[in-house]
């Protein structure tokens, strides 16, 4: 059972206070163990309206986490299934947790306008999302986390220091590329592709503080870009479309669209673990 079928099965059919809060306690003991090594904090909140135990319609379901790590994932969209059940809104609020490579310093999202299978619910004790809203939401990134990712993330890259101000970014470092084993500058832009991608843009790089030839540049940008994929490196399907970069005292802000993704194919998960 997926994370927001375990969410949904007990606000829709326990909505009495106690029962309410056993389920809350359960669904976040739940979600915990599809963390790695099931370790980290989870709270679990849910509002059903006056009459969600009838309707199976519910204000609001809330999940906030802490200190976990994710491979992928935890919930995906299934539009064939029944759209009887609905949620005003499903909030996400995860702070200071590793998704694969890259910590992540902190994640909100408020996806408004989901819909269920209430009846599966019923007759299964089974929740299935089957229609998604757009909703608006953020992720923040912090300097050395992205120097570390850097590093994890590839092998011609042996130390970096990433420095993050206004329109800048500066990444700093040795490396041992094909053409020379070198300490290397990069300094440029963020720019956003395709609302998946963030890449450097308009860089000047330097190799021993030399500036690099054009063919040397192409060479060490290649490798670099994109500096973080959501889809390929992180996992996140469809459900993140980046629409803004705020860089501010050391903290890279990036913020869009939200929506619960549709599932990837096998081979789309394949392509992505390589």
């Amino acid at each position: 059972m997926g994370l927001l079928s375990i969410l949904l099965v007990g606000s829709g059919l326990f909505f009495a206070d106690q029962e309410k809060g056993r389920f809350e306690r359960k669904a976040a003991s739940d979600i915990l163990a599809q963390m790695v090594d099931g370790k980290g904090k989870v709270e679990v909140r849910v509002e059903p309206t006056l009459l969600g135990g009838l309707t199976g319609e519910l204000h609001s379901a809330t999940i906030r986490g802490s200190e976990f790590q994710l491979d992928e994932m935890p919930l995906f969209l299934e539009p064939e299934r029944s759209k009887s059940g609905k949620i005003g809104e499903l909030r996400l609020e995860l702070k200071e947790f590793q998704l694969r490579k890259l910590r992540v310093s902190e994640l909100k999202a408020t996806i408004p306008g989901c819909r269920y299978d209430y009846g599966l619910a019923k007759s299964k004790s089974q929740i299935r999302v089957s229609q998604t809203g757009e909703g608006d939401g953020y992720v923040k990134l912090l300097e050395q986390d992205l120097a570390d990712y850097l590093v994890a993330k590839y092998h011609e890259i042996k130390s970096c220091k990433v420095k993050l101000h206004g329109d800048t970014v500066w990444v700093e470092g040795y490396g041992e590329f094909l053409i020379v084993n070198s300490k290397f500058a990069v300094i440029g832009q963020v720019k956003i592709v395709d609302g998946t991608k963030l890449m450097l843009d308009n860089p000047s790089i330097y190799f021993d503080w030399v500036k690099a030839d054009p063919l040397a540049t192409q060479g060490l940008l290649k490798i670099l870009n994109p500096i973080v994929d959501l889809e390929r490196d992180l996992g996140l399907a469809n459900s993140v479309t980046v629409e803004k970069v705020k860089m501010k005292d050391g903290v890279l802000t990036a913020s869009g669209k939200t929506r619960i993704p549709t599932r990837p194919s096998d081979d789309s998960i394949s392509e992505v673990r390589k």
